[in-house]
């Protein structure tokens, strides 16, 4: 198959689990693609400036990574900071259409 035909086809699948799916697709393509070209924050960087930004969050980024958790696990518990402050003092800077019951669903499988 000719690299044009694989693109079409490529695309056209996507098209169509799109259109299948009702939602927009998330690609976890790796923090060095996204830095490189878009110039975003790897996660140290991304969870380090999310620490700082949330009240809710107790520590600084450094203080989980010393006690040898993940950035996933830290993520989690931002995640979970963020939820306690947008659901309380943060509310006010969300769209109010975000606090309906529809937005804690996933995409349908």
């Amino acid at each position: 198959m000719d690299y044009q035909k694989y693109q079409a086809d490529t695309t056209a699948d996507i098209a169509e689990l799109i259109k299948k799916k009702g939602c927009q697709p998330i690609l976890f393509i790796g923090s060095g693609f996204s830095k490189r070209y878009w110039g975003t924050p790897n996660w140290d960087e991304l969870l380090t400036e999310l620490g700082s930004e949330c009240a809710e969050v107790k520590h600084e980024y450094a203080y989980y990574r010393q006690s040898e958790k993940s950035n996933k696990e830290i993520g989690s518990i931002f995640a979970a900071a963020y939820k306690e402050w947008a659901w309380n003092n943060g509310k006010a800077g969300f769209p109010r259409q975000y606090f309906s019951p529809k937005y804690g669903l996933m995409c349908p499988r």
